[in-house]
């Protein structure tokens, strides 16, 4: 009954079950619907070990290699699904309401495996009521939602970069709290010309805010200042600003522990079905010529045949977007290990369930979103302001902060030497790439392949020094 009733509970949790008859024994883990701080697990000598944080498990691995797919997928800037399985072969992911079990006998044998759970059915499109309120049921559902939160005596800050997602979250974590509120934000390179620092200073004076902000320009990917390349331990998947967001959280949890709310989930509660999205004139065809022809050139023939011919496994449909959930499980630990636990509201299951079944017109354009804005007091330069970018930076520093890491690495790469790219080829391409003419703002797409590269490169090294 009390495992039972622990399956229901309605925020993030995991259940840990152990049974023993004998000399046998068994572990039930069970990860709860939001996905967040999930569990990373590896076996070696019949011992199960698990741990939010995945950098733990990098002494106690059996294997120190890496999945061919799942590389390959990484270096062609496909990313990687939503899935127990992760790059680094020997360590697992339990995805949201996935089940892991660990069995070991009598004669000293041991199982694990991990099931996933069923995917959750669609929400379609459905024909309000003549007198439907939609503003305001969208802010009580997220209010509802936010207040399990607000409720736990804990500071809590939130994420307000200046967008519609962030943007939302503070503006109703403010009207519930009925008082100062705290923010904080990464400023932008351009944060003046595109109009962020005008944004976030409207709502931050709205509200009351109390705000914390760290310069991107400080704090660049790889710049000298915190730079990943001075961490002994890396993981592949983690938030491409690393340094500034680490910067950001060391700022906020200075004085204590702090609940942190962020926007995650925001552009994909407006997504359009492939319905009501334009036909294309011309149909591509997706064929096995025309994904070669896309790929990076560095690429060794191996990989490219693990993205041609290689089967990638994803979780099923659960109760939020993929790429929410993804992002959310494999950020969490950047925010735990500085004493921050990240709240998404924005995924709350109910909230992606209405706005699922909202009509086009609600969803085009993420309507509903900026009407919730404007019924919060916010001018239009907030609600209609325009998307900001981290394109420009992201660019800068693969180009110029990290070229010299960068270069260190491919000299004496650990990918080539494992058959994954061709290293003379990744320098060159590399070379070429930095030294070519300016990449206009928002194409960040050429960039991604190094930068993906390079933290591969320094998974390896981190793997080899435990």
């Amino acid at each position: 009954e009390i495992a039972a009733e622990s399956l229901m509970w309605p925020l993030q949790f995991m259940t840990v079950r152990v049974s023993s008859t004998g000399n046998a024994t068994t572990v039930t883990m069970h990860s709860g619907s939001w996905g967040t701080a999930p569990l990373f697990v590896s076996m070696n000598n019949g011992t199960l070990r698990g741990h939010w944080d995945a950098r733990r498990l990098f002494p106690t691995l059996r294997s120190r290699k890496l999945n061919d797919t799942l590389v390959a997928s990484e270096l062609a800037g496909f990313g990687t699904p939503y899935s127990t399985r992760s790059v680094i072969s020997d360590i697992r992911m339990l995805t949201e309401r996935s089940t892991a079990t660990w069995r070991s006998s009598s004669t000293g044998a041991t199982r694990f495996s991990i099931a996933y759970p069923r995917a959750m059915p669609t929400q379609h499109p459905r024909r309000l009521r003549t007198d439907a309120d939609v503003t305001a049921t969208f802010q009580a559902i997220l209010e509802s939602s936010m207040r399990r939160w607000l409720a736990t005596g804990a500071d809590v800050v939130s994420e307000l970069s200046g967008g519609l997602d962030s943007a939302i979250v503070t503006g109703i974590a403010a009207r519930i709290a009925g008082r100062g509120w705290n923010t904080c934000a990464i400023n932008l390179l351009d944060s003046i010309e595109c109009g962020q620092v005008a944004r976030r200073g409207e709502m931050v004076r709205q509200w009351n805010c109390t705000d914390h902000t760290v310069q991107l320009e400080d704090a660049l990917p790889f710049g000298a200042a915190g730079s990943r390349a001075d961490d002994a331990l890396v993981l592949p998947w983690e938030e491409c600003y690393y340094e500034a967001v680490d910067a950001l959280l060391q700022r906020v949890t200075r004085k204590a522990p702090v609940v942190m709310m962020t926007g995650f989930g925001g552009d994909e509660l407006c997504t359009l079905l492939s319905t009501e999205l334009p036909r294309p004139k011309k149909q591509p065809r997706g064929s096995a010529p025309e994904v070669a022809a896309g790929l990076p050139r560095f690429l060794s023939k191996r990989s490219r045949d693990a993205i041609l011919d290689g089967e990638v496994e994803s979780a099923p449909v659960g109760h939020t977007a993929e790429s929410s959930v993804d992002c959310a499980a494999k950020g969490s630990a950047l925010y735990m290990r500085r004493g921050a636990w990240p709240v998404h509201p924005l995924c709350t299951p109910e909230l992606v369930r209405f706005c699922a079944s909202l009509p086009k017109e609600w969803r085009i354009d993420r309507t509903i979103e900026r009407r919730v804005l404007q019924a919060l007091g916010c001018s239009r330069r907030v609600t209609h302001g325009p998307s900001d970018s981290f394109s420009s930076a992201f660019i800068l520093a693969v180009r110029s902060t990290a070229r010299p890491l960068f270069e260190q690495l491919f000299t004496d790469s650990r990918l080539a030497a494992a058959g994954h790219v061709d290293g003379a080829r990744l320098r060159r391409e590399y070379k070429r790439w930095a030294d070519g003419p300016g990449v206009e703002d928002g194409d960040s797409d050429g960039a991604f392949p190094f930068y993906s590269a390079a933290m591969l490169e320094l998974t390896l090294r981190a793997l080899e020094r435990t």
